[in-house]
């Protein structure tokens, strides 16, 4: 009977493998027939091209009154200084009394407020637009005080060919990772495997164009 219902267990593919959307924070599947995307918000995964492994970027959208060029000028910017609310000190003390059970804090509450600056507008804003219901993915639109707010070397641009297409915009989530960008292909990389492919090959290790190996 024990194998029979250890057999039964429907397959579940462990946590540490699982793709994070920096979106929404929703784990995802390794298996997603649809498309290469979050199940939940729906936003595409970025992959970097040497390994494929996924990349803390998440896209944002720039507001009719604000052109690519001056959305570059505000982000070049030395972003103002941040004022952060004061949060409440954590209790020493694991065990709570609510009266009528004794109940062990493992710390697992603050670890989603610890993930992400919750006094970044920006991921206010994304919070805002994940709890909206919608069946389509649709970027964060940002202002002013967002744009100001961000580091350039934290921000993504693919600029395309065409005029018709319009700029893609990128933002690191993890500014610990430091990602790479092809200027030719646009695509993205880990900073470290892009380092590696140029040193050795002098080249994009997905477009082959040639890169300065100085820069």
């Amino acid at each position: 009977l024990q194998t029979i219902a250890v057999r039964a267990r429907p397959f579940a593919d462990s946590e540490e493998l699982l793709c994070m959307c920096y979106r929404c924070r929703t784990n995802n599947p390794l298996l997603n027939t649809s498309a290469d995307e979050c199940v939940a918000c729906k936003h595409p995964f970025v992959r970097s091209f040497a390994t494929f492994d996924q990349l803390p970027l998440v896209r944002f959208d720039l507001p009719p009154h604000i052109g690519p060029e001056e959305a570059l000028r505000l982000v070049a910017r030395e972003p103002p200084p941040m004022t952060r609310a004061k949060k409440a000190p954590k209790k020493s003390n694991p065990w709570q009394d609510d009266g009528n059970a004794q109940i062990l804090s493992l710390g697992g509450d603050d670890m989603e407020d610890d993930d992400f600056d919750s006094d970044d507008p920006f991921v206010q804003a994304l919070n805002e637009s994940v709890s909206e219901s919608s069946t389509a993915f649709r970027a964060v639109e940002v202002d002013e005080e967002m744009l100001l707010s961000f580091r350039r070397e934290h921000v993504f641009v693919q600029k395309w060919p065409s005029s018709a297409v319009p700029w893609t915009w990128w933002k690191n989530m993890i500014p610990e990772l430091a990602i790479s960008q092809c200027s030719t292909c646009n695509h993205f990389f880990n900073a470290e495997e892009w380092e590696f492919a140029v040193l050795s090959k002098g080249c994009c290790p997905f477009c082959r164009a040639p890169q300065d190996v100085s820069e």
